[in-house]
């Protein structure tokens, strides 16, 4: 059966799709979703043609003694059960089939929505280095316009106390 090793041997990087290619992914993803559905359809099938043979091999013509009597022979009710036996095993494959689905889709999903975030999480370290650059621009500029008026407040004393004396 496929699973994540198919997975990891269709992205060589063994990231499980965060470093891969989107193409590589999407076509990984289009193969795996290609072979389920041929797989369930295949699994269907048998599915109806079980059901039909047990159907067939059940039904019988009241009216004609020699099918009442083939009903009860052991041929028929053998057929009956291998056909239940087949309906059995092939309904197991099919929900053992739609629980890996199940997984793998999981998994996907975990690797795309994992990229999502690291994505999100490099922007906002981007932007929080911007932000950051900027406080020190402007603490650099408020530095400067305090030591200018502290300077100019220096001067007016200066001019106040000479004009005074």
């Amino acid at each position: 059966r496929r699973g994540l090793a198919d997975m990891s041997a269709a992205n060589p990087s063994g990231a499980g799709g965060l470093g891969a290619p989107s193409d590589l992914r999407k076509d990984s993803l289009t193969r795996l979703r290609e072979q389920y559905a041929g797989e369930i359809n295949t699994l269907i099938s048998s599915l109806i043609n079980n059901y039909l043979n047990i159907i067939s091999g059940s039904v019988i013509d009241i009216n004609d003694p020699r099918e009442i009597a083939r009903l009860a022979a052991r041929q028929s009710t053998m057929g009956i059960e291998v056909g239940t036996a087949n309906l059995i095993t092939t309904s197991e494959s099919l929900l053992k089939l739609i629980n890996e689905m199940k997984h793998n889709i999981i998994a996907h999903d975990y690797a795309r929505i994992r990229a999502q975030a690291d994505a999100h999480i490099a922007t906002c370290n981007a932007v929080s280095r911007e932000t950051d650059q900027k406080i020190l621009d402007l603490t650099g500029d408020i530095d400067m316009a305090i030591e200018e008026l502290s300077e100019s407040l220096y001067v007016s004393q200066e001019r106040y106390h000479s004009r005074t004396s």
